[in-house]
């Protein structure tokens, strides 16, 4: 099976976080407007882990490495939030330890709208 992408290499500003610690901090929950390219805006509550993968996406292109596990999250924000989220996989290279791996490319523009501090 051939990758997807037609480049040999990902993005350069592709985000290669070798752990949790690398992901940008989520402390409260937060509330963003998301502007999908053909639906209307909606806005979405996130917290924890799923915030702080989600944050990180809004950044910029996020390599999905093994160890980190963040597939989960990613699920999530597809599915349970309808966030438009790619995935395109790539050969191994020096940041990879394996013959491929993929990057998520968030598709929606999103905008952060609040702190919550009182949800959960």
């Amino acid at each position: 099976m051939k990758p997807k992408s037609e480049q040999k290499t990902p993005h350069g500003n592709t985000q290669y976080p070798q752990g949790w610690n690398q992901l940008l901090q989520a402390a409260e929950p937060e509330t963003w407007l998301i502007e999908p390219v053909e639906l209307e805006p909606f806005k979405i509550t996130l917290a924890k882990g799923t915030l702080r993968v989600f944050k990180t996406l809004v950044n910029g292109p996020l390599a999905c490495p093994s160890r980190l596990r963040i597939s989960d999250r990613v699920l999530i924000l597809r599915r349970d939030y309808g966030l438009k989220i790619t995935t395109e996989m790539y050969p191994g290279n020096g940041h990879s330890e394996c013959q491929r791996f993929g990057v998520y490319f968030l598709q929606d523009k999103a905008i952060r709208v609040s702190l919550n501090k009182e949800a959960a």
